[in-house]
C-alpha cells in the first residue's frame, strides 16, 4: 500500500508538535525515576542481606535445621 504524502505530513507535524515533545520528555524524566529507584532498591536490599548476615541469622536458621554455606 503505497504512503500518501499527506499522511507523512501529518506524521511528521505530529512529531514535532509541543505534546509530543512533552510526552517524550516526560518518558525520559519517568524513565530516569525508575532506574533511580530500582538502583536505591537493589542497593538496599543487599545492604539487608548483608546486615542480616553479620549477624546471627546464620546460626539462627541452622538452630532452625536451615543448612546455610558461607
Amino acid at each position: 500500500m503505497p504512503v500518501r504524502f499527506d499522511a507523512v505530513r501529518v506524521t511528521h507535524r505530529i512529531l514535532r508538535s509541543n505534546e509530543f515533545q512533552e510526552m517524550d520528555r516526560m518518558f525520559l524524566e519517568t524513565d530516569k525515576k525508575m532506574k533511580a529507584l530500582q538502583d536505591l532498591f537493589d542497593s538496599e536490599w543487599s545492604k539487608l542481606v548483608e546486615s542480616l548476615a553479620e549477624g546471627d541469622l546464620v546460626r539462627l536458621l541452622r538452630e532452625h535445621g536451615i543448612q546455610i554455606t558461607e
